[in-house]
């Protein structure tokens, strides 16, 4: 399940404007690509199997949002792309 949710209006991913924004969503772009999976699933598998593991929690306005969110969980990165992620400023 691929989209463009970075261009998506109601997407926190889209609505950030900060310094580095743009070479952390062409990283995120790139891993999503090279997984087949979408941004929003690369962002939470990042920090469930991370050095550290976390607990993302999600908010979800539609079922679909929800099933988007939760294929993160079996989503997983290989070390090139967590490099890849976390070289990106």
């Amino acid at each position: 399940m691929t989209s463009s949710v970075l261009e998506d209006a109601d997407s926190p991913v889209s609505n950030a404007r900060t310094r580095g924004t743009p070479a952390r969503q062409a990283a995120l772009r790139a891993v999503a690509e090279q997984t087949g999976a979408t941004v929003n699933q690369v962002v939470p598998a990042r920090l469930i199997g991370g050095e550290v593991p976390v607990v993302p929690l999600v908010g979800a306005s539609s079922v679909a949002q929800l099933d988007e969110s939760l294929a993160a969980v079996d989503l997983e990165l290989m070390a090139e792309q967590r490099a890849t992620l976390d070289a990106a400023h």
